[in-house]
C-alpha cells in the first residue's frame, strides 16, 4: 500500500538514524494488512533499534503484533519485547525485559476481545492516523489503546490543523495529528505527526525527545488507478487577437481585474508599508536568492506558517 522512509535528526539538525514504515495488503497467505516499521538511531553512545511487525484485518483489528526495542549503552545490551496475539476471543500479551540476555522481568496477561473492542494498537495506529489526516476530526477523539507497559489506557487524538513545512527548497502543505497516550502509571506521552494530503508522513516529533523524524525529499504521491480512460480534448487554436468579439472581451476582463486590484490596494493601505519594509530589508541584507528570501520574509504574515521554534522550518 505505501512505504515511508524518513531520517532521524538531533537537536542540532544532524542525521542520527532512520525510520522506515511499510504497509502491504498483498502479502501471500494473508487476508488483511501487514505492517512493518524500523527505527534506528545513534545519539552519543546510545544505540537504539526498534522493530515492529504486525498483521491486521481490514477493519484495523490486530491479529498479532511483535515489538522489540534494543538499546546498546556502555557495552550493555538491554532488550524490551512485547507481543500481542489474538487467539479465539482473547488477546494474549507477553512482555519481557532483559539485560545482556538475562531476563529481568516477564509479564503475561490476557484481555478479552469484547473488553477491548476498538483497540488501537501501535501498528493499527499507523494507519488510523492517516485516516484521520484524510478525514480530519473536528473535535478531539478518544480510543482504547495500550501504554508502553501493554496496559489498557486511553489514547486521544487532536487535529493540529494545516501548516506549511519546508522539504529541501520546497514548501508543502501538511496536516498535523497529535496522539497522546494517557498512562495510569506514568506521565502522558505525546507525538505530533504531519502528513501530506495523500497520507505520506513527512514530520514526526515526540514531545520531550531530542530526536525529530522528518523526510529529506518530497515523497512520490500515491497514484490512483484510472477506471475510465482519460478523455481526449482537442486543442482548439483561437485567434482571439484577430477576432473583434474575443479581443473586446479580453480588454473588458483586463480592465475589470485591474480595477479589482486597485480597489483592494485602496482598502488595504498597509500593503504599501509591508512592501516598503520588505524593500528596506532587501537592500540591507542583500540576499543571493531574492525569491527564496521573499518567501521566508512574507511567510511570517501567513496563518498557515509553521512556528520555527517548535518545528524546524527547513530540512537539509
Amino acid at each position: 500500500m505505501f512505504d515511508d522512509v524518513l531520517i532521524c535528526y538531533s537537536n542540532n539538525n544532524k542525521p542520527v538514524g532512520s525510520y522506515e514504515c511499510r504497509v502491504r495488503d498483498d502479502e501471500p497467505d494473508v487476508q488483511g494488512l501487514f505492517v512493518r516499521t524500523s527505527i534506528r538511531s545513534l545519539l552519543g553512545e546510545i544505540h537504539n533499534t526498534t522493530k515492529l511487525e504486525a498483521y491486521l484485518t481490514l477493519s484495523l483489528e490486530t491479529i498479532s503484533q511483535i515489538k522489540v526495542e534494543t538499546i546498546l549503552m556502555n557495552g550493555d545490551v538491554m532488550e524490551k519485547k512485547c507481543s500481542i496475539h489474538l487467539i479465539e476471543n482473547m488477546y494474549e500479551i507477553n512482555s519481557s525485559e532483559s539485560v545482556n540476555g538475562i531476563i529481568k522481568s516477564s509479564v503475561k496477561k490476557q484481555l478479552p476481545k469484547l473488553g477491548s473492542f476498538g483497540l488501537i494498537t501501535e501498528s493499527s495506529d499507523l494507519i488510523f492516523q492517516r485516516l484521520l489526516a484524510k478525514f480530519p476530526p473536528m473535535v478531539p477523539i478518544e480510543v482504547i489503546g495500550l501504554d508502553l507497559d501493554c496496559n489498557l489506557t486511553t489514547v486521544s487524538y487532536i487535529n493540529l490543523g494545516e501548516r506549511n513545512v519546508f522539504v529541501g527548497d520546497n514548501e508543502i502543505p501538511v496536516l498535523g495529528i497529535q496522539r497522546t497516550v494517557h498512562s495510569q502509571r506514568s506521565l502522558p506521552l505525546s507525538w505530533q505527526t504531519y502528513f501530506m494530503e495523500d497520507g505520506h508522513m513527512v514530520l514526526r516529533i515526540q514531545v520531550g525527545s531530542p530526536i525529530t523524524i522528518k523526510v529529506n525529499t518530497i515523497p512520490e504521491r500515491f497514484r490512483k488507478e484510472r477506471y475510465l480512460p482519460r478523455p481526449v480534448i482537442p486543442n482548439v487554436v483561437l485567434n482571439w487577437e484577430d477576432d473583434l468579439e474575443l479581443y473586446s472581451r479580453f480588454l473588458d476582463r483586463k480592465d475589470e481585474i485591474k480595477a479589482q486590484y486597485l480597489l483592494y490596494l485602496r482598502d488595504h493601505p498597509e500593503i504599501y508599508d509591508m512592501i516598503s519594509d520588505f524593500i528596506k530589508s532587501l537592500l540591507l541584507r542583500k540576499p543571493d536568492e531574492v525569491v527564496k528570501y521573499a518567501s521566508e520574509y512574507f511567510k511570517s504574515f501567513s496563518a498557515r506558517a509553521l512556528p520555527g521554534k517548535i518545528f524546524p522550518m527547513k530540512i537539509v
